[in-house]
């Protein structure tokens, strides 16, 4: 257990950005030929989901070719990241990643894709909530983290999965509240919620997928855990209001199974995928995804 949000960072340093394989040659060549398929490592219907639909949708419409979204859940995006890795590098299998990826490449040290994958472009940025069912007795930050307090172990918080954005946003959580609580892993937001709501557990850390049961009143939004409030949910504070220092965004990006010669594509192709982000508001409103979208790092 870390004792304080030093140690907690330093056990998570060199998790924003994923090392990769030098790179090979481009070659001319017409693509895409034929359907580029998208591997999501999420269940359907959550944050990673959406935002790799939005970006298949663009692409289709602009590269004259299908991008088919496929959901391969589970193992905080490790099983759709392995399905890639074993792919043919033709540049026609794509993974959409998040910072699951990067924490699961250092978590895992004989993890292939941590070196098996290439860069196609960054994409967004997205924070996370903090909800409760409405019938939990903390109704703000405060009376949450003074129950777990004096709770120690009856307060259950779900995520994501072991590895995922959600679970490292909650785990920052707890050191920084300096809380006693339970961790309980899921495939995805959607399986969390579900549990939420059932009251099978007190806590959830979600993606934006969570942003219309919070409109429609099925859950509580606390907090969000971006630096500044979202313009999705205006009346909703910034985890960091209550701890100072918090804050929590994820960057998502594509990638595609190293050493295809057609990687020069990509590249010449990156700056319009960013505008892409940037232009498309009503996408992005929807999606939850902050105003710092697109983000920036090796994948920019």
């Amino acid at each position: 257990m870390y004792r304080s949000r030093r140690q907690f960072l330093r056990a998570a340093a060199g998790v924003a950005a994923l090392p990769l394989a030098p790179r090979a040659s481009s070659a001319k060549l017409r693509y895409p030929a034929r359907p580029v398929h998208v591997l999501v490592g999420f269940p359907a219907g959550t944050g990673p989901d959406f935002v790799a639909r939005v970006t298949a949708r663009w692409l289709s419409d602009h590269l004259g070719q299908q991008f088919v979204v496929e959901n391969r859940a589970g193992a905080a995006s490790n099983i759709a990241t392995e399905a890639v890795v074993r792919a043919m590098a033709d540049g026609y299998t794509l993974l959409h990643i998040t910072v699951a990826n990067a924490i699961n490449a250092r978590l895992n040290n004989e993890a292939l894709f941590a070196r098996d994958i290439a860069a196609v472009a960054s994409i967004a940025r997205a924070s996370f909530l903090v909800v409760v069912n409405p019938s939990f007795p903390a109704a703000d930050m405060p009376r949450l983290i003074a129950y777990a307090r004096t709770h120690p172990e009856k307060i259950s918080i779900g995520s994501s999965g072991v590895g995922s954005a959600p679970y490292l946003a909650a785990e920052l959580f707890k050191v920084m509240s300096r809380i006693d609580v339970l961790h309980v892993p899921y495939a995805g937001t959607p399986q969390a919620i579900t549990e939420l709501l059932a009251e099978r557990v007190q806590v959830v850390f979600a993606d934006p997928s969570a942003i219309g049961l919070v409109k429609s009143g099925k859950l509580r939004a606390l907090a969000v855990t971006a630096a500044a409030r979202q313009e999705i949910l205006p009346d909703l504070p910034p985890l960091g209001d209550f701890l100072p220092g918090y804050q929590v965004a994820a960057c998502e990006a594509g990638v595609h199974r190293d050493g295809w010669l057609g990687r020069g594509f990509w590249q010449a192709h990156r700056r319009r995928i960013r505008e892409m982000g940037a232009d498309d508001t009503s996408s992005r409103q929807q999606g939850g995804l902050d105003p710092l979208y697109p983000c920036t790092g090796t994948a920019s």
